[in-house]
């Protein structure tokens, strides 16, 4: 799933590749300890 994100962000472009980070973690456990981030 890492590589396949990789491949869609880099896919998107340039603008895609300045915002978005592809890593190697949970995602859930991230957004539910870093709320103030997102607007889900």
């Amino acid at each position: 799933a890492f590589e396949a994100c990789k491949r869609n962000i880099k896919l998107n472009g340039s603008l895609a590749c300045s915002k978005v980070e592809a890593q190697l973690a949970d995602a859930r456990v991230y957004m539910l300890t870093h709320q103030k981030e997102f607007d889900v």
